[in-house]
C-alpha cells in the first residue's frame, strides 16, 4: 500500500535492497561464468534465453527451488556462488531458509564500519542497535558452524563417492530448505541422510531456535571482571 520509499520502514528499505542486489547480482555473475558453457547457457538459441535462465537459476537458489539446466553440467564456480546465494537465503518472516538477507546486510555494512572505525552500524540514516548485531553475528556463527560440521561429517559418510563441492552444494541447499540437489543424496547411507535431515530441520525453524531448544537458560548472578585481549 506504501509506495513511496521514505515512509518504509528500515527492515523493509534493507529487505528490497538486498534483495535487488542479490537478484541483478546473481543474475550477471551466473551469466558470466556459464556464458561460454556449451552445456548449459552456451548452448541456448538467442541471448534472451540465457538471460532468462541464468536470472532463473540466480532467483530459485533463494526461493523454489527449481532449475531449469541441468546442475551437474554447471562449473565448479558456479555452482560455488550458487552456494554463496543459497547460504545467504531469503528475507525473515518468509518461507524460505538460509542466514537471510537481513543479517548478511547488517554484518557487512557492520564489517565496514569498523574496518573505517566507525562505532555505530548505519543504514539509510538509521542506527542499528548493538543487541540486533550482536544477534546477526551470533546468528551468521551458528550457521556457519552448524554448516561446516554437516559438511565434515557428510564427507566422511561420502567416503570419497562423490566431489566434495557436490557434498557441500547439498548440505547449504538443505540447510536453506532450497530444494535444489545434484542427484548424490541417494548414495549415502542412513547416518548421511540422518545428519542431511537434521539440518533441513534446524534451517527450517531457524538454527538458534534449534540449539536452544536443547538448552536450558539461566540468568547469571555472578558478574566477573572484564579484561581486554588481543583479537586478529
Amino acid at each position: 500500500r506504501n509506495r513511496k520509499w521514505k515512509k518504509l520502514r528500515l527492515h523493509s528499505k534493507i529487505v528490497l535492497t538486498a534483495s535487488a542486489i542479490l537478484t541483478f547480482g546473481g543474475t550477471l555473475v551466473i551469466l558470466a561464468l556459464e556464458y561460454t558453457n556449451p552445456a548449459t547457457l552456451g548452448g541456448m538459441p538467442n541471448e534472451l534465453d540465457k538471460w532468462m535462465a541464468a536470472a532463473f537459476q540466480a532467483v530459485t537458489c533463494r526461493t523454489a527451488g527449481f532449475n531449469t539446466i541441468d546442475l551437474t553440467d554447471m562449473r565448479a564456480s558456479s555452482l560455488f556462488f550458487m552456494v554463496l546465494l543459497m547460504g545467504i537465503g531469503a528475507s525473515p518472516t518468509s518461507t524460505g531458509g538460509g542466514m537471510k538477507t537481513t543479517t548478511v546486510l547488517v554484518l557487512l555494512v557492520s564489517t565496514w564500519g569498523l574496518l573505517h572505525g566507525k562505532r555505530d552500524t548505519v543504514l539509510f540514516d538509521r542506527r542499528i542497535a548493538s543487541e540486533t548485531v550482536d544477534k546477526a553475528y551470533n546468528v551468521f556463527t551458528v550457521c556457519l558452524l552448524w554448516m561446516l560440521g554437516a559438511y565434515f561429517l557428510l564427507l566422511i559418510c561420502d567416503s570419497g563417492l562423490h566431489r566434495a563441492d557436490y557434498v557441500l552444494f547439498e548440505v547449504v541447499s538443505a540447510f536453506a530448505t532450497v530444494g535444489l540437489g545434484v542427484g548424490i543424496t541417494p548414495d549415502w547411507n542412513d547416518w548421511g541422510k540422518l545428519i542431511l535431515v537434521l539440518t533441513m530441520y534446524a534451517g527450517r525453524i531457524g538454527v538458534l531456535t534449534f540449539v536452544l531448544s536443547f538448552l536450558h537458560s539461566k540468568d547469571d548472578k555472578i558478574r566477573y571482571p572484564s579484561e581486554n585481549i588481543m583479537i586478529g
